[in-house]
């Protein structure tokens, strides 16, 4: 009986560790607007789904940009025009290697972005 409990508990931590190891490996990135506040962000939930929101009411859109650890460098990208408040996710054929937000500039602007994380 004892032994049964033992094996138990053994693979409840094995299961538990496993379930901690995605969590390592999650990014989060941001880029701010004129003000110095948070504009956008974009974050890795799993290994294999982006996230990104529109975090400042100033009528511009944002996007996540990220590059897939089975691509190099090539960057492939997530854009949010639903507005403020709001989130879209995009589940990726890879898994995600790195990511940064951006927001679009003002008029003609070109869009500028945080760093890769």
């Amino acid at each position: 009986m004892q032994k049964k409990i033992l094996t138990g508990i053994a693979s409840l931590g094995m299961v538990l560790g496993l379930a901690v190891v995605p969590a390592a490996n999650a990014k989060t990135a941001y880029v701010y607007g004129d003000g110095g506040q948070i504009s956008a962000s974009a974050w890795n939930s799993g290994s294999y789904t982006l996230k990104v929101e529109d975090e400042l009411g100033d009528d511009r859109w944002v996007q996540g940009q990220y590059t897939q650890t089975t691509t190099g460098n090539e960057v492939f990208y997530l854009t949010n025009q639903s507005g403020y408040g709001t989130v879209v996710s995009k589940s990726t054929s890879g898994p995600i290697a790195s990511i940064r937000a951006c927001q679009s500039g003002k008029g003609l602007a070109p869009m500028y972005c945080g760093s890769w994380v």
